[in-house]
């Protein structure tokens, strides 16, 4: 990277970096990023200063490789990466990267206002103080969340004035009513601080923060040292609760624990639509390497049927919702390059046998997911195949990011590396899979009659989105009020895999499937990657960025059909493979696992991933399954559990263990969890004098009590174990 005027990189907090840039004014600042990269084709960046887009800002290639973007930014901190021919990749220049997502960290600050950032120095960064956007959400009818953002360890503590709306022109808080807000954690560059608060109609607030023995107030006229200078007052932010909209996601999904079925290899249930040899594999048990080719280009012969005939078997897992992978008409075994939207692939069925699954996991308390692949079609899809006959007077010719005419026949051209040559965007550049472009109007009613035919036809319970971050944003409003028009409780369940802020504000997904919190706790759990306080500070950071509603119904996930699955990632360690267990089903969030994960089964990445269902007890690893089991019943037990209230108690630097509050302080449902990620037995001492009066805890996970002494909680964890603590009465 380059910048304008001086720049140098300095420590935020104990183990992070970030660059502070010192321009020549407070206002927009060019800055110029670089990257090499001498054969790509496309490279674009992308971060938080562009909703991260994966196509919005083109660089440009020059000589030797390097690619440059110029951008103009407000001072205040940022994060990126690199899109780089569809990988997302981090700047190798720009110091350590933020956790949980590997981004590249950029401070932009005005020119020579950069203390230092070091509490209880009396100094406080200013333009870091933000409170914008989300940071004032209304949780219920009743509550709104306050949030202020501050720099990484700038400052001692936050507090909130909240009161009647002021006469005009007052400017008087009392300052003895104040309400501290919690550190909810850092983003990498900054902090967060938040309190959910009473409001009722107009009111007015500001936040004071202290640092040392300096004191500063933050409202409508920015922040202030107080007392201020000139003897002034200060004019406070104002908050309406009646003309706050209310983000509301669907109450059934917090409780959800999802299982993840890929349907061609699931089970076979309906031997009559099973393909012919050589594509169609007659042996369930084949294993993947044992045919000639791409596995991907083979069938097994799992359908809709048999997901039906397994419906208690999921049932008797625990779980109580169901996410399909694609199951509309489509070339391939895995459907994600779609023919026909509204016809089910006679590979699994027809449109009577998903009614019927959706029919019988209701009757069993169960909801259904559905995959909507409404980024790219297949080049067989009927409105492709228009355009290849009619050219530019088909009229579906802007239906799709058709580049130039004429746009040849991809069966038959555009091979090897002609295939770059495509005149059609294509998703990750592939000839196959031509974008749609839902800018236009009748392609964008197209999808939202698809949306809303199969929650009208089979009462589907909601759509899981492929590629959600390649889709406007503007389509998703539509999306969404389309959806929840029809089924006001259905879920909205996006596909992003960085910083999901852009698509959580209300008026897009409900939840997005949180590969961020996958790859915090596998890094933690098996991968060794991170200590028990960069653990937690990636788990943080997902609880500054996400409003609670969110928080309490994200899609968590270890396993997909997109990753290795589980047991690979621990490395055949059942241990670690429990542990991150008990962690998913104890933390906020709605827990999923992948087909066959339970059982320990084995796979790395696709297609490796997506073998045919282990139905054979005398293969699956039972004690894991047992685990799994527990888990599932111990959060659905316990209300805390399906919260979205988390507090860290333990969690040293270098440590490899941690404890976690769930629940609020004093409460009788609250617990404790614990966890030790180490080949060592751990002493965990636990403070427990605001949590509550009981002399002893009950270890509700491994059974026994445990006593109270100078207001801790002593727990001796074994060696890869954890321990679920309550209050007893």
């Amino acid at each position: 990277m380059t910048y304008p005027g001086m720049g140098s990189c300095i420590a935020v907090g104990a183990r992070l970096a970030a660059c502070i840039l010192l321009a020549a004014s407070a206002h927009a600042v060019p800055v110029t990023l670089t990257y090499k990269a001498p054969d790509a084709v496309r490279v674009y960046v992308a971060g938080t200063f562009n909703s991260w887009s994966s196509s919005a800002l083109a660089m440009a290639k020059g000589d030797n490789g390097l690619w440059t973007a110029k951008l103009d930014l407000e001072p205040g901190s940022y994060q990126y990466k690199f899109v780089v021919d569809g990988k997302w990749m981090s700047d190798p220049n720009a110091g350590t990267p933020v956790p949980p997502d590997g981004n590249s960290a950029l401070w932009i600050a005005p020119d020579g206002s950069m203390p230092e950032h070091k509490r209880g120095d009396g100094k406080i960064v200013a333009f870091a103080v933000k409170h914008q956007g989300m940071d004032l959400l209304k949780v219920n009818r009743t509550h709104a969340r306050f949030t202020v953002h501050t720099g990484a360890e700038d400052v001692d503590s936050v507090s909130m004035y909240l009161g009647p709306k002021h006469p005009a022109g007052s400017t008087e808080f009392d300052y003895a009513v104040e309400t501290p807000l919690k550190r909810i954690g850092f983003d990498g560059t900054t902090e967060a601080w938040a309190v959910t608060a009473p409001v009722r109609g107009q009111m007015d607030y500001a936040f004071i923060l202290r640092d040392g023995q300096s004191r500063w107030t933050f409202g409508a006229d920015g922040l202030v040292a107080d007392p201020r200078p000139d003897g002034g007052g200060y004019r406070p932010f104002e908050v309406n609760m009646d003309s706050l909209s209310l983000f509301e996601t669907p109450a059934w999904a917090k409780d959800t624990v999802w299982y993840q079925v890929f349907p061609e290899r699931f089970f076979n249930g309906d031997k009559s639509n099973d393909r012919k040899p050589p594509v169609g594999v007659p042996n369930w048990e084949a294993p993947l390497a044992t045919v000639s080719d791409n596995p991907n280009s083979h069938y097994w012969g799992g359908d809709l049927k048999g997901i039906i005939d397994k419906l208690p078997y999921i049932k008797a897992l625990g779980a109580n919702g169901i996410y399909l992978n694609p199951i509309f008409l489509g070339p391939d075994s895995h459907k994600y390059a779609t023919t026909d939207y509204l016809k089910v692939d006679p590979d699994f069925g027809d449109e009577a046998t998903l009614k019927a699954l959706c029919d019988k996991a209701h009757k069993l308390g169960m909801r259904v997911m559905l995959d909507g692949v409404f980024n790219h079609t297949s080049v067989y899809n009927p409105m492709f195949q228009d355009i290849l006959k009619n050219q530019e007077k088909s009229k579906y010719a802007k239906w799709y990011r058709i580049t130039s005419f004429p746009v040849l026949d991809p069966l038959t051209h555009y091979q090897g590396r002609g295939e770059r040559d495509i005149p059609y965007e294509g998703w990750a550049g592939l000839k196959w899979m031509p974008r749609l472009n839902p800018d236009n109007p009748d392609c964008a009613a197209y999808i939202l009659k698809v949306a809303t035919y199969w929650i009208e036809r089979c009462r589907i319970d909601g759509w899981r989105l492929d590629v959600a971050n390649e889709v406007p944003h503007d389509f998703w409003v539509k999306f969404r009020s389309a959806v929840k028009g029809t089924k006001k409780d259905s879920l909205i369940v996006g596909e992003i895999w960085d910083n999901a802020t852009p698509w959580l504000q209300g008026d897009q997904f409900d939840s997005v499937m949180n590969y961020r919190f996958r790859g915090a706790v596998l890094d933690f759990f098996a991968r060794g990657r991170s200590d028990a306080a960069l653990f937690v500070a990636a788990l943080n950071t997902l609880n500054i960025q996400y409003p609670p509603q969110s928080t309490v119904v994200m899609y968590n996930l270890l396993g997909s059909h997109d990753v290795p699955r589980l047991m690979n990632e621990c490395g055949g360690d059942e241990r670690k493979a429990a542990l991150a267990t008990v962690f998913q089903m104890t933390s906020p969030g709605a827990p999923a696992v992948y087909y066959g994960d339970e059982n320990g089964m084995a796979g790395g990445g696709d297609p490796w991933n997506r073998a045919p269902m282990v139905w054979d007890d005398k293969k699956w690893n039972s004690s894991l399954r047992e685990t799994f089991k527990r888990a599932i019943a111990l959060r659905r037990a316990s209300p805390a559990l399906r919260s979205s209230d988390t507090d860290t108690l333990v969690a040293p630097e270098g440590g490899r263990f941690a404890a976690f509050l769930r629940g609020t302080p004093r409460d009788a449902g609250s617990l404790i969890t614990a966890f030790n990620a180490s080949d060592m037995e751990q002493i965990v001492s636990v403070p427990v004098t605001k949590l509550s009066a009981s002399a002893k805890w009950k270890d509700v996970w491994n059974g026994g009590d445990v006593s109270v002494t100078n207001e801790h909680l002593s727990l001796k964890l074994a060696p890869w174990s954890a321990a679920v603590l309550t209050p007893m009465r």
